[in-house]
């Protein structure tokens, strides 16, 4: 399970820069790649979520982890409605870069103890 998070952040990000080329040239192609790009990581959250639940027993909503971790499954599941059925590119880009902002905050701790404890030793 350790590997979904980072492979989950790399392709958001990668998502994100597909929507911010297409904000900026209305390029199509672009955007339907970072859709479904997108919609990956979207598969790849809900994937981590549902196996979070299944090893705590329980809905994985307490920690701050969780809890933005949540906020961006509910960003990004936003994100491609509105990018599916209204076609708004700046709003996409926003509520992206929102859900992304979201999930590189539930990570930060995590970094900081991983450095902490590499320093140390």
């Amino acid at each position: 399970m350790n590997w979904i998070y980072p492979i989950t952040i790399i392709l958001y990000s990668i998502s994100l820069l597909g929507y911010f080329i297409d904000f900026l040239q209305n390029n199509r192609k672009v955007n339907r790649m970072a859709f479904w790009l997108l919609s990956i990581v979207w598969v790849l959250q809900t994937v981590f979520f549902i196996i979070r639940a299944s090893e705590l027993e329980r809905l994985p909503l307490l920690t701050p982890f969780e809890g933005l971790f949540f906020y961006a499954w509910l960003v990004v599941t936003l994100s491609l409605a509105i990018n599916w059925f209204f076609r708004v590119d700046f709003l996409v880009l926003f509520t992206n870069l929102i859900g992304f902002s979201m999930m590189l905050l539930a990570c930060l701790p995590r970094m900081v103890m991983y450095l902490n404890h590499s320093l140390l030793y």
